[in-house]
């Protein structure tokens, strides 16, 4: 009997429960109306629409627009000399100094014309020499555009300043980086065409010059008078030397109105880093090496990173490289910083105001298998990166490699030679490979160094 009526207690409550959990409405509503009435959804007004035509007019292709037309055609002044007479009509030809050449040059693109400054008019007779060198001779001296010397043993006769001009409209393209607007004028020591091998020999002291690019003529104002390049003892003892000939080069500025073309330093992005996902393309190329005894074969490629520019500014040096835009080749390198002048006449002699590079503490930056880092000099322990991955840094000098530093302080002929934890030595500036020699054939040098000469009076 209490078991029964638990059991309709426990139906009586479900029930209770169930009722209560009916919206009151509901309730209301189906107590008073047998059915619900809901109201009927209205439809939405058409909008009238039109088919789409599918194709359309096609994107012209910019490929075939602009096709590639190959390599620039490239015709430099050919090699010869001629006798140009000061007392004749100016002329119209390749290299310039007051008539139209006569000979290869009038086909070469040289000629030379009189700007008279105190006499109206030389000399009856007056006449300049000038000779274009071959390619050969125009390499050796370091010169990628025209070497040409003026003798102006005839000319000396007259007070009047001559202007020298190189028509270069047919070898504007030879090189990119806007090369033709940047070619100017300068002087070299006579003795580049007997000795070319010797630095001094090829030191270039540039000339006022005015570059005209619409024309494709570049001219320059030279005295009459001897040679102003300052003679080293090398100049001196050459044969050349001794002649009454002005050596000129035709050859790019590093910086012109287009743009600086110079050597960058160390990009600041180099000590960059972050993690996870950047959300930069890099991707390396190999390039195939020969195959050597022992299988020594160094590693070479071409690597590329869409985020190479995130450490530049408007202000630095954003030129692309020599493969292109993001693509580098870094086999390595170790540079020296040098702080502004103006900021360095504490213990020095300049005392005027100047910008010019100023030696201001031992210090080099090492870049090398993608890690950059400052050299730290430790006292009787020599030199070792910041972030030391165990490699042995020594500072060597003796090189014949231009630098000519200061005795006692950082030392003439100076580079580097770095040893890594599986052996491989790597040397920086030593500008001359082991085996070079400069009897009979002259063994190429590596050019490695780049030097920047730090003016008198600066504290060393």
């Amino acid at each position: 009997m209490r078991q029964h009526m638990g059991r309709g207690l426990a139906i009586a409550l479900t029930t209770a429960l169930a009722v209560g959990v009916i919206p009151a409405s509901a309730v209301a509503e189906s107590g008073g109306r047998a059915g619900l009435s809901l109201p009927t959804p209205g439809q939405p007004r058409a909008v009238p629409v039109k088919p789409v035509k599918s194709g359309g007019t096609a994107f012209p292709d910019a490929a075939a627009l602009h096709p590639w037309k190959g390599a620039p055609r490239v015709s430099r002044p050919a090699s010869g000399s001629t006798d140009i007479p000061l007392d004749a009509a100016p002329g119209t030809g390749p290299v310039s100094v007051s008539t139209t050449p006569v000979g290869p040059l009038a086909q070469a693109g040289v000629r030379a014309s009189r700007s008279t400054l105190v006499d109206p008019a030389p000399k009856a007779g007056a006449k300049v020499k000038v000779t274009v060198a071959d390619r050969t001779a125009t390499r050796r001296a370091g010169v990628q555009g025209v070497l040409l010397s003026v003798d102006r043993a005839v000319a000396q006769s007259t007070t009047d300043t001559l202007r020298v001009s190189v028509d270069y409209d047919g070898f504007r393209g030879a090189f990119g980086g806007d090369w033709a607007a940047r070619l100017r004028f300068a002087e070299l020591p006579s003795c580049v065409l007997s000795t070319p091998q010797r630095p001094e020999c090829r030191s270039q002291r540039p000339l006022d010059s005015v570059n005209d690019t619409e024309t494709g003529e570049v001219s320059a104002e030279i005295p009459s008078g001897p040679t102003t390049v300052p003679r080293t003892d090398a100049a001196k003892a050459s044969s050349a030397s001794a002649s009454g000939a002005m050596v000129l080069a035709v050859t790019a500025d590093p910086s012109g109105p287009t743009g600086d073309f110079k050597a960058t330093p160390l990009d600041a992005s180099a000590s960059w880093s972050a993690g996870g996902s950047t959300g930069a393309l890099s991707w390396n190329h190999p390039l195939e090496i020969p195959a050597v005894p022992g299988g020594l074969v160094p590693g070479v490629e071409l690597g590329y990173n869409s985020q190479a520019v995130d450490g530049r500014t408007g202000a630095s040096n954003n030129q692309a490289s020599w493969i292109g835009d993001g693509w580098s080749y870094e086999p390595g390198f170790i540079e020296r910083r040098y702080k502004s002048c103006e900021q360095d006449k504490a213990n020095g002699t300049n005392t005027t105001k100047r910008f010019d590079q100023c030696w201001y503490s031992d210090n080099a930056v090492l870049h090398l298998g993608g890690k950059s880092t400052e050299l730290v000099y430790e006292k009787d322990k020599g030199w070792h990166p910041e972030a030391d991955s165990g490699e042995k840094v020594e500072k060597l000098t003796g090189a014949v490699n231009g630098d000519e530093g200061t005795d006692d302080v950082d030392g003439k002929g100076e580079h580097w030679k770095v040893t890594t934890t599986d052996g491989t030595q790597y040397f920086f500036g030593r500008n001359r490979l082991p085996g070079w020699t400069d009897n009979g054939t002259i063994t190429p040098e590596d050019d490695s160094p780049v030097t920047a000469p730090t003016p008198p009076g600066a504290s060393p």
